[in-house]
């Protein structure tokens, strides 16, 4: 019963029993199916959970905004009441689970995983696949065991995407690796899409999360150190350089936009922070 042949499509429907509403896990459906050709799903929400792994091929998926590619090796990881679609992009083929419950809720939620990225995530090892592929070989198990073997399954294999998932925030933080980055290169135009690949996240939620923990969106941190770094010149090296000069040292080539943004943030133009810098310089 637990052993299927490979390549083999499997889609069923689990009927839990009082015992998963006591454990507060339950699963809805599960399975796996083979190089899927115009496999789509339009605009839909739903209820549950849907954790999906792309085993070969390729698809899209989109959930509300966002929208990804999925590759062999993706992970995708839907909170219920979100309006997605997908489609595949070549013969698809992908193994799902759709499930949810109270449990379910809080140990996510504890996990924190919905605050990253969770659309086309990849993970590490192969652990959480095999445990996926797993699951979907007990869903013809209909006694009491089969049902709660099925239930401690998913709870140990959303506990392992998620410490996989988590490794390199544990590792290094990839928030403070992008405000090094930053400071780094002061003098060089900023992709923010760049590091929030390398953060292993949406543009979008980089720059929120980079707001969180610093106070201030990448941009605006970016301009500040590039101001007090333009400040620092100007107070101990104001004779050595021209305004156009440090402009371009900090990053700005328009020095009338430099000028602007060094207002904003010192309250006065870099010509009167010289004249005030000049007061400080040594005799």
């Amino acid at each position: 019963m637990d052993k299927i042949a490979k390549n083999i499509d499997i889609s069923r429907m689990i009927t839990g029993s009082s015992t998963s509403t006591e454990m507060g896990v339950f699963i809805r459906s599960l399975g796996r199916l083979y190089e899927k050709s115009n496999y789509y799903c339009r605009d839909r929400s739903r209820d549950d959970y849907l954790l999906l792994l792309t085993l070969g091929g390729s698809a899209w998926v989109r959930e509300g905004q966002r929208k990804r590619i999925l590759a062999e090796g993706s992970w995708f990881l839907l909170r219920p009441g979100i309006v997605h679609s997908y489609r595949d992009i070549s013969p698809w083929s992908f193994a799902y689970v759709h499930f949810g419950g109270n449990i379910i809720n809080r140990t996510l939620y504890k996990m924190a995983f919905f605050e990253r990225e969770n659309i086309g995530f990849k993970q590490l090892h192969y652990a959480a696949h095999e445990l996926l592929l797993r699951l979907i070989e007990k869903s013809g198990d209909i006694t009491l065991s089969g049902e709660v073997l099925r239930n401690a399954l998913l709870l140990e294999l959303l506990s392992c995407l998620c410490a996989d998932y988590c490794r390199e925030y544990r590792v290094a933080d990839p928030l403070a690796v992008a405000r090094e980055s930053l400071n780094d290169n002061l003098d060089k135009r900023p992709d923010l899409l760049a590091l929030a690949k390398r953060a292993g996240m949406s543009r979008f939620h980089f720059i929120r999360c980079f707001k969180a923990k610093y106070g201030e969106p990448p941009i605006r941190y970016l301009n500040k150190a590039r101001i007090e770094k333009a400040a620092n010149m100007l107070l101990h090296e104001s004779s050595r350089y021209k305004i156009h000069e440090i402009a371009a040292t900090v990053g700005f080539k328009d020095p009338l936009y430099f000028s602007r943004i060094f207002k904003q943030f010192t309250g006065m133009s870099p010509e009167k922070f010289r004249v005030y810098a000049k007061q400080f310089a040594p005799v």
